[in-house]
């Protein structure tokens, strides 16, 4: 029905989230304001509504009209990235790791905005959810209830196993690089990777470097790995600018092992999701699949 259509059309729509993060003034070492006053700010957040982004005008240019946009969330200049998945992102996991569902997380403007910084506290965060959704499910297990006559019982079904792995890549000059290959140095000496897409509509990347990781220490040296081998160069406004698309996929496993006839125990029922983190350069054209 109409209705009906509508609802989905909703939902759809309600899947995507699109905010705004402005990041505080850059100090500016070499052009030192003598007269103690901050440089006038193009940006700020609505006093009354926080889905509101409000351009200001050059103190010099006199006007009376008033410039805004609206988006699903704005964060100011003292919001943290703590606050911005606790409020967009933890929504996210728990859809990956609870109802099997698959996530993306991006990022993007123009060079020294804070990209790389907020989707590096992004990961870390996500990375500590993600453990802990796997140490609870492990303890918990899957359980029958049955409610009988004179009491009520929980029957283990089965035991589980969870594992955590994370893959890292870069798209540079139209081409796909494993930041996470021993084949790839600093400098993107490696093989390029090619996309294929299965039958179902599936992106897989052949040969691409797959690391399992057991805490959030491994994932942050997992992290510190592949961000040593971005591609980066020199701008006015920052020494070391990312010149490239940098994908940062965590793939959340989940096996059930069910007790067999014969007393041993099988693997059974795999299931695989993945949250995808995408920093991405606003030089380029970003295409997500």
């Amino acid at each position: 029905s109409c209705q009906q259509s509508s609802v989905i059309v909703e939902e759809e729509e309600e899947a995507v989230k699109v905010c705004v993060r402005i990041r505080p003034l850059l100090v500016d070492n070499n052009n030192n304001n003598n007269s103690g006053n901050e440089p006038p700010r193009a940006w700020t957040t609505s006093p009354t509504d926080d889905n509101t982004i409000i351009k200001l005008h050059h103190p010099s240019i006199p006007t009376t009209t008033t410039t805004s946009y609206k988006f699903d969330q704005v964060y100011g200049e003292q919001s943290t990235t703590q606050q911005i998945y606790n409020d967009i992102i933890s929504d996210i996991i728990h859809s990956v790791c609870n109802q099997g569902q698959n996530g993306t997380v991006f990022t993007y403007g123009q060079t020294s905005t804070g990209k790389t910084y907020t989707m590096h506290g992004i990961v870390m965060a996500a990375g500590r959810d993600i453990f802990r959704y796997c140490q609870k499910k492990e303890e918990d297990g899957l359980f029958e209830f049955n409610d009988g006559d004179d009491e009520v019982e929980f029957k283990s079904l089965s035991s589980v196993l969870t594992s955590v792995h994370v893959s890292c890549m870069e798209l540079y000059n139209e081409e796909l690089y494993d930041l996470l290959s021993s084949n790839n140095n600093n400098n993107n000496t490696g093989s390029s990777l090619a996309i294929h897409e299965d039958r179902r509509g599936n992106v897989n990347i052949p040969g691409l470097t797959e690391w399992k990781v057991g805490n959030i220490n491994e994932l942050l040296k997992v992290i510190e790995i592949a961000e040593e081998k971005r591609t980066t160069g020199s701008t006015a406004m920052n020494e070391r600018s990312s010149r490239s698309h940098t994908i940062f996929r965590i793939r959340y496993e989940v096996k059930k092992e069910e007790e067999g006839g014969d007393g041993n125990n099988g693997v059974d029922n795999k299931e695989n999701n993945n949250v995808g983190g995408i920093s991405s350069s606003s030089s380029r054209k970003k295409v997500i699949t």
